[in-house]
């Protein structure tokens, strides 16, 4: 009697793609829900800015005004989706639309980013074409959060 081994081909290959198998796809297609709801959450969530309610402003080093630290961080940031954010901006109001060394005080608040344009990025989406939601206010203000 032959042992169960000899019934098998030891020199034969075995090739299971691990795309077929049923756990990955599972997995995959929880790891594409979370996506999918993280980035709904992040378009959808009410944001809470302390700043904007208490109508604060931050200055960064160059003589910037942003409403906080966290969207001071936008300009001289090395992440790449801060950065492009900031690239938005920077086109859409020019390079020093917010820098004291360039406008007084009170032009940079009565400017239409700290009038109308942050108001408007509140109540849209990351992908909105004209007004975008900034990554930055939805990741770290957005009411009861569960993630950063």
């Amino acid at each position: 009697m032959q042992g169960r081994g000899a019934e098998t081909k030891k020199d034969s290959e075995v090739k299971i793609s691990i795309k077929d198998r049923e756990g990955f796809q599972k997995a995959f297609q929880e790891a594409q829900r979370k996506i999918y709801q993280k980035t709904n959450y992040l378009d959808t969530s009410t944001i809470s800015c302390q700043w904007y309610d208490i109508k604060g402003m931050y200055v960064e080093y160059d003589g910037t005004v942003w409403m906080c630290c966290w969207t001071g961080d936008m300009h001289r940031t090395h992440n790449q989706s801060i950065t492009t954010e900031w690239k938005n901006i920077e086109n859409k109001f020019g390079k020093h639309f917010n820098n004291l060394n360039y406008h007084s005080f009170n032009d940079i608040l009565n400017h239409e980013f700290f009038v109308s344009y942050l108001d408007k990025t509140f109540n849209s989406t990351r992908s909105d074409a004209d007004t975008p939601r900034l990554n930055t206010c939805a990741k770290t203000c957005i009411w009861n959060k569960t993630f950063v």
